[in-house]
């Protein structure tokens, strides 16, 4: 049993044909333009939430505002990333930039971090002459 509740619209009506299929008689009828718009750009929405699953921010919580926090920061990382795609088709390689690493190189540049970050493990010798230069020993 199909949906056969009337909806109501504010909004201007747009001619719209609708084919029969038994009697192959087609039809032209009036349709609001937001329905029409749904239906050509509802791909999109679909596409938005293949995005958003693969690497969800999603984080459990007692609290619910931290629950749609993380739901709008996941939406709106999606969605600069599909501007920036827009924009800037290729990156120094020749390649696209992926999702991950997007959403990577937003979060580093949130929290400040330098692309320069100190590795782990020994001063090497280069490093060390420079730091006893400055007058600070090790």
């Amino acid at each position: 049993m199909g949906d056969q509740n009337k909806k109501y619209y504010f909004a201007d009506l747009e001619k719209m044909s609708s084919d029969e299929h038994m009697n192959e008689d087609v039809q032209d009828i009036a349709c609001p333009r937001l329905v029409l718009e749904y239906n050509k750009h509802m791909g999109y929405v679909d596409k938005l939430d293949m995005l958003k699953s693969i690497y969800e921010l999603d984080r459990k919580s007692k609290k619910w505002w931290l629950r749609i926090f993380w739901y709008l920061l996941d939406i709106s990382l999606v969605n600069a990333y599909i501007i920036f795609k827009n924009r800037n088709t290729t990156t120094k390689s020749g390649k696209c930039m992926t999702l991950k690493h997007f959403k990577l190189a937003v979060c580093l540049r949130l929290i400040g971090a330098d692309e320069n970050i100190p590795k782990k493990g020994r001063i090497s010798s280069v490093q060390q002459n420079t730091f006893k230069a400055s007058g600070n020993s090790i």
